[in-house]
């Protein structure tokens, strides 16, 4: 029941396990080792206003298994614009795991809110979307306006005749809304995400019925200032708050009520370089996550609290037009955190060390088709199964189509 490293993602031993798992976000980003500076169609998951600038659009993402993926539709004009999204799997944050980057804490940034571990520990079922929708418009002549609206919901019930009906049940409800500003001196993307998770289990011939909520909201901002020709100078930021808790009964009337919160900071900048055959970008970060869960909020002296710093972080990432038709990308991130867990009688664990990762990718180009491919990261170095090698492929493929 205790969930505050799902909440904080704090630690070095959860950075370490974030870099094993980027490969299977979103194609393009992933190539790109969940980099933020570089701008891609998935950013209107987070902030749909960015739907005027990639409308009229078809996205197809195959994910690394058959339940893992999504559709993205966007289409409409000049002064508005609207987006579909159908997924192959849960809706339980705004775009599964999309932007998180190898180490999770700066890719966390756009997510706003990363799923409901305190339900989905609870509660057995997973949600399964029942509409994803997103619209922009136009305001006046270098602004836009966006928001988003994802429901989800699974469960089942038995009904006996002449007696109570029982079952589970899972919701989440995701609401975004965002603002971009296209100036000549500034340009700058902003998103507010709420995530609402909430779920229920009572068992048959009994009165026990156990409750689950988990909330998330985050504010995060993407900045770019020019500095000289082709180079603008990146400043990203965020807050993201979560608090939640799960109360279960246990018998005679009684029950047992936990609570979960948690708080994250990040801040970075970085240049970032549009060229005539690349896009470049690098930036450092720092990050401060804290957090606190109490297993019985009827009992005293038995909360724990987990506070991580990650100082300093860098990411690099590149984008390199090889030919007209062929485009290399690559990316990494290392970052320092200093990790530390405490709880109410005074004992405290703590730890610090580095972790380093790494994703690489390519994209074709035809026209107004293109696709995306995020390779596994062993097929670089010992080369893929038909040649002796240890690895597949792709980790995950995208497909789109301008019209």
């Amino acid at each position: 029941m205790r969930l505050t490293s799902r909440l904080l993602t704090a630690g070095v031993v959860t950075a370490m396990l974030f870099a094993l798992t980027t490969n299977a976000n979103a194609s393009r980003r992933s190539s790109l080792h969940g980099d933020i500076l570089l701008e891609d169609v998935t950013d209107s998951f987070f902030m749909p206003q960015l739907l005027l600038k990639y409308r009229n659009l078809m996205r197809i993402h195959m994910g690394a298994s058959a339940s893992q993926g999504d559709g993205l539709l966007i289409f409409g004009n000049d002064a508005m614009a609207f987006g579909v999204v159908a997924h192959r799997g849960d809706n339980v944050s705004p775009a599964g795991s999309a932007m998180l980057s190898a180490e999770g804490l700066p890719g966390a940034l756009l997510n706003g809110a990363v799923g409901f571990p305190g339900v989905s520990t609870a509660i057995s079922a997973t949600p399964s979307t029942i509409v994803d929708l997103l619209m922009a418009m136009k305001m006046g002549d270098d602004a836009g306006l966006g928001f988003r609206l994802g429901i989800a919901n699974a469960g089942t019930s038995v009904s006996p005749d002449g007696g109570d009906t029982t079952g589970v049940s899972q919701t989440s409800l995701n609401i975004g809304a965002g603002y971009s500003m296209l100036g000549e001196a500034l340009r700058m993307d902003l998103s507010l995400n709420l995530n609402i998770g909430l779920g229920s289990d009572s068992q048959a011939g009994t009165d026990f019925e156990t409750t689950a909520n988990d909330i998330r909201i985050g504010l995060n901002g993407r900045f770019y200032l020019p500095m000289e020709d082709q180079v603008e100078l990146g400043i990203i930021g965020g807050i993201n708050l979560g608090f939640g808790g799960v109360t279960t009964p246990i018998g005679g009337g009684n029950e047992v009520s936990s609570s979960e919160f948690g708080l994250s900071l990040v801040a970075g900048a970085g240049p970032v370089y549009k060229l005539a055959k690349a896009r470049l970008a690098a930036y450092g970060f720092l990050g401060f996550q804290t957090g606190s869960s109490d297993p019985n909020t009827d009992t005293d002296n038995d909360s724990t609290s987990t506070l991580s710093i990650t100082i300093p972080g860098v990411h690099m990432a590149m984008e390199v037009d090889v030919t007209d038709w062929f485009r290399f990308r690559g990316g990494l991130e290392y970052a320092w955190q200093i990790a530390s867990q405490s709880d109410e009688p005074g004992n405290s664990v703590g730890q610090n060390g580095g972790s380093f990762g790494w994703s690489g990718g390519f994209g074709l180009v035809f026209d107004k088709f293109t696709m995306d491919f995020a390779l596994q990261n062993s097929f670089f170095t010992t080369g893929p199964n038909f040649i002796g090698g240890g690895s597949g492929f792709a980790a995950s493929a995208a497909a789109a189509y301008s019209f």
